[in-house]
């Protein structure tokens, strides 16, 4: 296979690292691996046929990762979010056959999962690939001691790849193996404790008419509502400086076809099982089941996250003095400007903030907090 020389361990987004054939082959190594293991809805069979022949059809894909064609249709697959399932025996049924379903189908909600083809899976993990250190590095070394993560800058614990970290914190992915994403429940327990760590620091440092407070926050439908324009640009930004006046390389033309992407014909017919009030027709965001949608939704996140750790230590007067006076008179004689942003972090749509602020005669509850 015929490929051009390159420094593997610092890829940028750049066409010649995105239509290499190699760098295409390493891509289809992970997003094929990922698939088969994690995606249960995969077409198994059309994976096979993607290993055959694939030195050529790397060469093949890495010519045509350059069109202004549309990328292949999404395909809905309406899926149960978590909930308890049990077996049930059918009525009326002389034979032994019992059925597998939900234990309690009265408020069962669906998710729009959706199949996504090898190829364009490859295409945008190879995309993942070409940012992986330097988004990696940006968010700093999710191991890192929580005594040490506000100097470090760590706040997001999801969907974290798999780094080594050197001793400037530079990250490195191995862009050889099929791991792609850190391990879940490493990344997970340290976002469920850090906010217990800084609380508790707070309990025996605070005041005595002060109160900790530990809010929890969920971006409801989070991949759906992302919005595709604002990510395009937010990628672009990790372009070599040279190259953002190129308007007709590859990185554009796949992003461009990415922000258009359409769902199959007939997707508004079965859709009205995933409706929400908030996404009311077939969501326009991160496909979930695309495996670099995770590593995306980040580098969406980031400008955010980079937001809400400058004003750790500092106190949120001008917008809690306006909520209180708005909606919470009872709370008047407060003194909202001691209102102290203490931690905040970040798994995928989950949030946790630890705020120290007055304790409150009457009562300043999680559930006011939460509405600010």
């Amino acid at each position: 296979m015929h490929t051009s020389k390159y420094d593997i361990a610092s890829l940028e987004l750049t066409d010649e690292y995105l239509t290499d054939p190699l760098l295409m082959a390493l891509a289809w190594k992970k997003a094929h691996s990922y698939i088969r293991t994690t995606n249960w809805y995969a077409d198994n069979f059309e994976l096979d046929k993607s290993s055959l022949l694939l030195s050529e059809k790397c060469v093949q894909w890495a010519r045509e990762i350059r069109d202004v064609a549309p990328l292949t249709p999404l395909q809905l697959v309406p899926a149960p979010k978590s909930c308890e399932w049990t077996f049930k025996k059918p009525k009326g049924n002389k034979k032994p056959c019992l059925i597998w379903q939900p234990k309690s189908t009265d408020e069962l909600s669906l998710r729009p999962l959706a199949h996504i083809s090898i190829q364009e899976q490859t295409y945008f993990t190879l995309l993942l690939m070409c940012l992986a250190n330097q988004v990696e590095t940006k968010q700093g070394n999710p191991a890192t001691e929580y005594e040490q993560v506000h100097e470090k800058g760590v706040v997001n614990y999801g969907n974290r790849l798999y780094c080594i970290y050197d001793d400037d914190g530079h990250a490195e992915h191995n862009f050889g193996a099929t791991t792609i994403y850190s391990k879940y429940f490493t990344d997970y327990r340290k976002f469920l404790e850090r906010p217990y760590y800084f609380a508790q620091q707070q309990v025996t440092e605070k005041l005595p008419d002060e109160e900790v407070y530990l809010v929890e926050l969920d971006l409801k439908q989070f991949f759906d509502k992302i919005d595709r324009v604002k990510l395009v640009e937010r990628i672009k930004a990790f372009k070599p400086s040279e190259l953002n006046t190129d308007a007709s390389s590859a990185v554009d033309n796949l992003l461009a076809r990415f922000d258009n992407w359409q769902w199959k014909s007939g997707t508004d017919k079965a859709y009205p099982v995933c409706r929400t009030e908030e996404v009311k027709t077939p969501p326009k965001g991160i496909p979930q089941g695309l495996v670099a949608g995770g590593f995306l939704s980040n580098i969406y996140m980031l400008e955010f996250d980079e937001q809400l750790q400058k004003v750790l230590g500092k106190d949120l007067s001008n917008s809690m003095q306006e909520w209180i006076e708005e909606t919470q008179p009872d709370f008047q004689d407060l003194d909202y400007a001691s209102f102290k942003l203490i931690d905040y972090c970040r798994y995928v749509d989950d949030m946790r903030l630890v705020v120290i602020g007055p304790r409150s005669r009457a009562g300043l509850s999680f559930k006011d907090l939460r509405k600010h």
